[in-house]
């Protein structure tokens, strides 16, 4: 018998078995990290919005103002700055106005048609838009209006939208009125909204740019000084498209108070409100601890208007009493601030809350009676912070840590966690290949013959 086993075991191939399992327990820690970052770049903030930069390469952009540099070349040099700036997978593009028909008056019929789409809104689309920039020439007409209207068909998806205009000057081609199209701007179904920036412009000028964003739900820019062009159209793209994402940890709201579901404390979540809903929220609140939430009406593809408000109200989910907040920052009005933010405090020394208490907060949206909004879906951001707070057996707490957190901690792992995790793993995987290669050697030493051997004696 003895025999056998020693001609069987020699007649394996070892280093093959040794380089199977290296390769599996390899393979096994490369597919562990694979999946671990693909979850991660899924659950990142998702970006669905698209924005388009509309640039006026009008005649009067060839102005030096003094300066040995054109606004145009300062425009372009800001443009493609900021573009490059931009995440990756921002969805942007860009339309040019006035940039291939001359300004003679002769040439006005085609000048004012002289809206031209450089590249549609795409992902990883920087470098493309910021080598056709430096193509871009000063020659024409100035058409808002018409670029605006022409902007509409440039989109490509179904998410947020929204247009950055640039321009030094009114409107030379009406009709179509800028300030009017701004009214009614639509693609696929979606409201845009048109921030606009006055590059050195007269009176006239800048009524007509405030009045475009005023109409289209935007804000209006005055760039009275041109070094500050560049730092402007920075902070302005920044929040546009930090308004585009989502971020957060899904939750859904409930109907009734007593069904609210519990939030964790330093943690975003995300839901989406439907009009005339009213959603309840959780969160199990302690003895001497002041709680912040705030609650972010992040979509502007509603009709909603500076005469509707978004409202919160905070309760005891027990005794369904209402609580008297800090602060009464608890109605904000759409349109006022971008994105619509309401910020509710409750004291739970001052509410006479004497012992862990689930505090329910009510969000909903009061529309003016005038506002036909039922059946609009609002998405939300919702986060809750907390100071202080008294555990009962007297000790203070960590005030980023409530009992519902150690609850729910083992579901709750951070990515930072995760990541250790999977370092471990694939390390334990590692050490396992290499002590089964130790093993095999010294079995192999073992029942090798130090020298010639009958193996059937």
């Amino acid at each position: 018998m003895e025999a056998i086993f020693c001609y069987n075991f020699n007649t394996f191939n070892i280093e093959g078995i040794k380089m199977r399992l290296r390769t599996l327990f390899l393979g096994l820690g490369t597919l562990i990290t694979i999946f671990t970052i693909g979850t991660f770049t899924a659950k990142a903030a998702e970006s669905s919005g698209e924005i388009m930069f509309i640039l006026d390469a009008s005649s009067s952009m060839l102005a030096k103002d003094g300066t040995n540099t054109t606004r145009i070349d300062k425009a372009k040099a800001a443009l493609k700055q900021t573009i490059s700036a931009l995440p990756a997978d921002t969805k942007v593009g860009l339309r040019v106005y006035g940039s291939q028909q001359s300004d003679d008056v002769s040439n006005q019929a085609a000048g004012c048609q002289d809206s031209r789409l450089i590249s549609a809104p795409a992902a990883n689309n920087a470098a493309a838009i910021t080598a056709a920039v430096d193509g871009i020439q000063s020659k024409g007409w100035t058409l808002m209006g018409k670029s605006l209207q022409d902007v509409q068909n440039d989109f490509t998806g179904t998410g947020s939208k929204t247009v950055i205009l640039l321009s030094d000057g009114i409107d030379t081609c009406t009709p179509p009125d800028a300030c009017e199209v701004a009214k009614n701007l639509v693609s696929k179904g979606v409201n845009i909204k048109v921030n606009t920036l006055g590059l050195l412009v007269n009176d006239q000028a800048r009524t007509q740019l405030t009045c475009i964003a005023q109409n289209s739900g935007g804000d209006y820019y005055d760039i009275n000084t041109i070094d500050r062009l560049q730092s402007t159209l920075n902070s302005l793209t920044a929040r546009e498209v930090s308004l585009f994402t989502t971020d957060g940890t899904p939750i859904k709201g409930t109907l009734r108070i007593e069904q609210a579901p519990l939030m964790l404390s330093n943690t975003f979540y995300k839901d989406t409100i439907t009009i005339p809903q009213e959603l309840y929220y959780g969160f199990e609140a302690l003895p001497k601890q002041k709680i912040t939430v705030t609650v972010k009406a992040v979509s502007r593809d509603t009709q909603l208007r500076n005469v509707d408000f978004l409202k919160v109200g905070g309760y005891n989910q027990d005794t369904a009493e209402s609580l008297t907040p800090v602060i009464l920052y608890q109605t904000a009005r759409f349109g006022v601030s971008d994105p619509t933010t309401v910020v509710y405090e409750v004291d739970t020394a001052k509410a006479k809350l004497t012992k862990p208490t689930v505090v329910a907060f009510k969000v909903f949206i009061d529309p003016n009676g005038t506002s036909k909004v039922d059946g609009t879906a609002v998405p939300l951001e919702i986060k809750v912070t907390t100071e202080g707070g008294t555990a009962p057996n007297n000790k203070s707490v960590d005030s980023n840590k409530t009992s519902a957190q150690a609850n729910d901690s083992d579901d709750s792992l951070s990515p930072v966690v995760i990541v250790l995790l999977t370092l471990l793993g694939v390390a334990v995987a590692a050490a396992i290949a290499f002590g089964v290669k130790k093993l095999l050697d010294r079995r192999k030493a073992r029942n090798t013959p130090s020298g010639p051997t009958n193996i059937l004696k």
